[in-house]
C-alpha cells in the first residue's frame, strides 16, 4: 500500500508540474507577426478621353412685341417719249405694331466629349466640344397692325398741286415659330 501511495504521489506531482508548465506557457508573449501592408488603391486621374449623352425636357413661354415708326420719302417721275410728264413727292411714316405670345414643350438632347490633362498635380486642362438638339417648337400667335400716313404733292407740271394727305391701316393675325 505504501507503494501505491508513493506511485499516486509521484503521478500527482508529475501532473501538477505539467499543468504548471502549461499555465506559464500561456503567460508568455508570442513573437509578433509581421505582414506586408495592403497595396495602396490605384491612383485616380482625370487624364484621358471621355464622352457623355444627356437628355431633358423644356417648357417654353414666349412673348414678342415690336413697334417702330419708319419715315419715308418717295419721289416719282413719269416720262413719255423721253419727256417728263409728271413728278411728285410723297412723305410720311409707316407705323408697325406686332404683339404675339405662346407656350410650348419639347425635348433637348446633348452630346459631348473631350480630353483632359492634369498638369502639376493641381491643374486640369481640357477640351470639350458639345452639340445640342432642341426638339421644342413654340407657336406664337397674335395681331399685327400697320398704319401708313403720307402727304403727296405733284411738282410737275407747274404749278405744284395742293398737298393731299392719306392714311391707311391694316390689321391682321400674325404667327411665329420659336
Amino acid at each position: 500500500m505504501r507503494q501505491i501511495k508513493a506511485s499516486l504521489f509521484a503521478g500527482t506531482t508529475a501532473l501538477v508540474v505539467v499543468l504548471a508548465q502549461s499555465a506559464s506557457a500561456g503567460d508568455q508573449a508570442l513573437p509578433p507577426l509581421y505582414r506586408a501592408p495592403p497595396p495602396p488603391p490605384p491612383a485616380w486621374s482625370w487624364d484621358g478621353l471621355y464622352a457623355s449623352v444627356s437628355a431633358g425636357g423644356t417648357l417654353t413661354h414666349g412673348n414678342m412685341g415690336e413697334s417702330n415708326n419708319n419715315p419715308f420719302v418717295d419721289t416719282s417721275q413719269i416720262f413719255f417719249n423721253g419727256a417728263l410728264t409728271n413728278a411728285s413727292i410723297e412723305t410720311g411714316t409707316n407705323a408697325l405694331s406686332d404683339n404675339v405670345s405662346g407656350n410650348g414643350a419639347g425635348a433637348v438632347f446633348t452630346f459631348s466629349g473631350g480630353y483632359n490633362v492634369v498638369l502639376w498635380n493641381n491643374w486640369l486642362f481640357g477640351v470639350q466640344p458639345e452639340a445640342s438638339w432642341n426638339l421644342s417648337k413654340t407657336q406664337l400667335t397674335g395681331t399685327s397692325t400697320t398704319i401708313s400716313t403720307g402727304t403727296s404733292i405733284t411738282t410737275f407740271p407747274p404749278p405744284p398741286s395742293t398737298p393731299s394727305t392719306s392714311t391707311s391701316s391694316i390689321t391682321g393675325s400674325d404667327q411665329h415659330t420659336l
